[in-house]
């Protein structure tokens, strides 16, 4: 009678195990006839708005894995799971924007890998196509994780451009041009409010020769 309880009592556990940790998996398919993605969510975190789990990129044709990010906290619109959802400055982001991110013509990989930017906004992971492979860029990385969400990209310019925030009065946008694949800050802009005089300063810092140039003007 004990090895039976003992036997019912294993199985019970094994049981549980397998309902604490299974998954819940969806696929994104609607940015590339080349790839797919497929959001695994662990199932304790199914029903919360930020959730855990991990997203992988794959190719269509061969189902060959690319690319794998785990995702400590992100959200996903499970009734409109959409690629490329982008409002910036750091409001509606989607945990997966495929986009060319460094104007060489191929369209790259930003995947959210949590709630890493600025007050628990949203961050991401980057990933440059080179040939048929995916490769992670930290320096462009760094201006997903650092500021306040997804950089945004001007085309026309081709230039990126990154927001910062810290409290309700200081705001900072920086502005960069991609040199040998890497991001260079060539234009900062800080505005600080003093809620007391109700007087804003503005500082310019702008790049020229190599050599930083700044300026300053207060307004009211």
């Amino acid at each position: 009678m004990k090895k039976v309880k003992t036997t019912i009592l294993i199985i019970s556990l094994l049981l549980a195990s397998k309902h604490l940790y299974s998954q819940t998996e969806y696929s994104i398919d609607d940015f590339s006839d080349t790839y797919f993605a497929k959001v695994i969510i662990d199932k304790k975190y199914k029903n919360e708005i930020f959730k855990k789990g991990t997203i992988v990129i794959l190719t269509k044709k061969k189902k060959k894995k690319l690319i794998r990010v785990e995702t400590e906290e992100f959200v996903i619109d499970e009734d409109n799971k959409k690629s490329s959802c982008v409002s910036y400055p750091y409001g509606e982001q989607n945990v997966l924007i495929y986009q060319d991110l460094n104007f060489d013509g191929q369209k790259d990989f930003a995947i959210q890998d949590g709630q890493h930017s600025c007050y628990h906004g949203p961050s991401y992971q980057i990933f440059l196509k080179k040939g048929n492979a995916f490769l992670f860029s930290k320096e462009f990385t760094k201006l997903a994780q650092d500021y306040c969400g997804m950089f945004q990209i001007d085309y026309a310019k081709r230039q990126l451009k990154t927001t910062n925030k810290s409290g309700c009065c200081l705001f900072t946008t920086t502005t960069y041009r991609i040199t040998n694949n890497i991001p260079q800050p060539i234009l900062i802009i800080e505005e600080a409010f003093d809620p007391n005089t109700k007087i804003k300063t503005i500082t310019t810092k702008k790049w020229k020769n190599g050599k930083m140039v700044s300026s300053v003007k207060m307004e009211k």
